[in-house]
């Protein structure tokens, strides 16, 4: 190994552990000693993209490509960090670079169809996932990919064989597949299976509960058949005098955010990047302090329910949290949170000069334009915040918010408790 190799090696090590800053300055040093070495810029745009520095690392991307135009994995990691800063037609452009240079590498073909189904774009989606499979029947992304596009363009039917192939996550939308099919005692049977292997699986609990109204047949999956009834209201504002809105919308000011105008969810709104709770200021350490508190009184509040969301109890999880700044209409569509458990919004600031209901937070059993059999058995709850409120609710109950006309910007922080995966030591 020579030196270069060596320092090579002592940054991905640094890039490995997490150290970001200090990966940083030592590649800044060795690119000053190697300008036309393109894998330092490249290394370089993973480091910056892990520190959220979007600008900085497609310009070294950028570098990189252009010391070596056939660098298709420098154009992989381009395409990633516009895909995840919601940049699809971006994105698509520099994965479809990477497999003109590279037309056997899978991973491009997925992402790119992960691209164009972002932009609502399913056909063109499915036939480059239906490429991924070309080159490995076995890929579980690729059937997994395959299965759910399929569904999402309303070919329930041909999505459910690639949707069964791998993994529990993805049977949940085999449910969804056959009640939209109407096939009902195939739906029960496999939710009776479903739900037995995964009592605690979010998605398959949310179909459960809508399903079971529309047909009117006993609720089979076990997570919280009553999901309605488990939406907790407390204004924390009024309880806690250690927390002080005021700081804690300063200290949320610095975090760098992302502009959402027409995502799947967020719309017309601002949301930070990964878990707000990594940062360390006090206001918004003292605020996690005051959601756990809370969420320990919630389950303590419905400790004697019988439901998994009460016996199944992670006994570790996350608390993973974002703020989303809303602009005039702003707002979120009908929605879940597969990866929660139990989710959370605490409201820091609501416009004044609002109209009724606007700005509402909605709970709902339908969605997914799940189709409706009788909209008399659609239940739903609507709550107008204050702020300082926090609202609980299940992660598999539906709720979205209502646009406000306000010209006021609206704050709040969303959150989920996510279970954690203990690894066992072998």
């Amino acid at each position: 190994m020579n030196l270069l190799e060596k320092e090579i090696q002592i940054i991905n090590n640094l890039v490995n552990s997490g150290n970001f800053s200090s990966a940083e300055i030592e590649v800044k040093k060795l690119i000053k000693n190697y300008p036309e070495f393109p894998y330092l810029n490249n290394l370089y745009g993973v480091i910056l993209d892990n520190q959220n520095k979007f600008d900085e690392a497609i310009s070294v991307y950028e570098t990189a490509v252009r010391l070596k135009p056939d660098y298709f994995e420098a154009y992989y990691n381009m395409g990633n960090l516009f895909l995840k800063n919601r940049m699809g037609e971006k994105a698509v452009v520099n994965y479809k670079r990477v497999i003109e240079i590279n037309p056997n590498y899978t991973e491009g073909y997925l992402k790119l169809g992960n691209s164009l189904k972002y932009l609502n774009k399913f056909k063109e989606a499915i036939s480059y996932f239906r490429k991924v499979l070309e080159l490995n029947p076995n890929s579980v992304p690729g059937n997994i990919a395959l299965g759910s596009c399929l569904q999402d363009n309303r070919q329930f039917k041909e999505a459910i064989p690639y949707l069964k192939k791998f993994g529990i996550a993805s049977k949940a939308r085999v449910l969804e597949c056959l009640y939209s099919l109407k096939k009902v005692t195939e739906y029960k049977k496999y939710l009776s299976e479903l739900s037995k292997k995964d009592p605690t699986n979010i998605r398959a609990a949310t179909i459960s509960t809508f399903a079971s109204r529309q047909l009117n047949i006993k609720e089979i999956h076990p997570f919280c058949k009553k999901p309605l009834d488990f939406i907790s209201i407390t204004n924390i504002k009024s309880l806690s005098q250690s927390l002080k809105i005021k700081d804690l919308s300063k200290d949320i000011s610095q975090i760098e955010e992302f502009w959402e105008s027409s995502g799947k969810v967020t719309r017309k709104a601002f949301k930070t990047h990964g878990n707000i709770f990594d940062h360390k200021t006090e206001t918004i350490m003292n605020l996690k302090e005051i959601i756990l508190s809370q969420i320990q009184k919630y389950k303590q509040t419905f400790s004697a329910n019988k439901y998994s969301i009460i016996t199944h109890w992670p006994n570790s999880f996350l608390l993973y949290g974002w703020h989303v700044k809303y602009e005039k209409l702003g707002h979120q569509a009908e929605h879940i949170h597969p990866d929660g458990w139990i989710s959370g919004s605490f409201y820091i600031k609501i416009p004044k000069n609002k109209k009724n209901n606007e700005g509402s937070i909605r709970f709902s059993l339908h969605g997914f334009n799940y189709p409706v059999l009788d909209k008399e058995k659609i239940l739903s709850f609507e709550h107008v915040p204050k702020d300082g409120d926090l609202v609980l609710f299940p992660s598999s109950l539906f709720h979205s918010t209502i646009p406000c006309s306000s010209d006021e910007q609206r704050h709040m922080i969303a959150f989920d408790i996510r279970p954690r995966k203990i690894k066992k030591m072998r």
